[in-house]
């Protein structure tokens, strides 16, 4: 075999499997598939990635198939493993969205929207808010290192070659999904004990003094209540939030 057979067959096979792979992950992950980044800058990082990561990552790959169909099967596999990936890391954030809605229906915020660029489309201020500073704050404390090495450890669990784990992936996705309405649960718990209270106190106040018109009391407290909340609370919330997201993607691949 020729030297030319034996680059293609092993350094541009194993470039493209990867690239695969991290390009599919990479349409989904948080921060990198924002409606902001332009599509050259996600395809040039995944191509230098791809670059990167093929020494460390090649001793995983099997060998180049014979045949074309086989080696479309490979690529759409890994293409799809690699939107799995992506979209577990987005389910895992969802406990915001979750949050954030369930504050803003806390607070008398619900009506109020903004535009999202993570996801392109609109929602309520304060999800908008929490997703935004999520975001940020994963690429601050360097989370999104542990995303890339998410993927490189995904090749220990997903073997490339090997049978398509549906039933595997579908069980992952539902017990995430599960856990993030779970954790956003909890960062909207005090919004709810808070909003609890003033509904309470309203109601009182309308049993004595029939006259006043609680409803339109009411909503500038429960405004002025939740905004002092989560000028309180945004800090804990996130740090919370990051910890579970760590031990989130860390649990995904602790089959490895």
């Amino acid at each position: 075999m020729n030297p030319l057979d034996v680059f293609i067959t092993t350094q541009v096979f194993s470039f493209l499997i990867i690239f695969a792979r991290l390009g599919g992950a990479l349409m989904i992950l948080p921060g990198f598939s924002d409606s902001t980044v332009p599509m050259q800058v996600r395809l040039f990082a995944g191509l230098a990635m791809s670059l990167v990561l093929t020494p460390a990552v090649q001793r995983y790959l099997p060998l180049m198939p014979n045949s074309a169909i086989g080696f479309a099967l490979l690529i759409g596999k890994e293409v799809l493993t690699g939107i799995f990936i992506g979209l577990m890391s987005q389910v895992i954030i969802n406990a915001l969205n979750v949050a954030g809605v369930i504050v803003a229906h806390a607070t008398s915020l619900s009506s109020a929207f903004v535009f999202n660029p993570q996801q392109a489309s609109q929602m309520t201020v304060i999800t908008g808010f929490l997703s935004i500073l999520a975001v940020v704050l994963i690429f601050v404390t360097d989370l999104h290192h542990m995303l890339l090495l998410g993927v490189i450890d995904s090749y220990q669990v997903f073997r490339v070659g090997g049978d398509f784990m549906a039933g595997d992936m579908s069980e992952m996705f539902a017990r995430t999904l599960s856990d993030s309405f779970t954790v956003g649960l909890r960062l909207a718990a005090p919004f709810v004990i808070v909003s609890i209270g003033v509904f309470l106190g309203m109601g009182l106040v309308a049993r004595m003094v029939p006259q006043i018109q609680v409803f339109i009391v009411s909503i500038p407290l429960q405004i002025m209540a939740g905004v002092i909340l989560l000028m309180t609370a945004v800090s804990a919330m996130m740090l919370y939030f990051l910890s579970e997201y760590q031990d989130a993607w860390v649990a995904i691949f602790s089959a490895s």
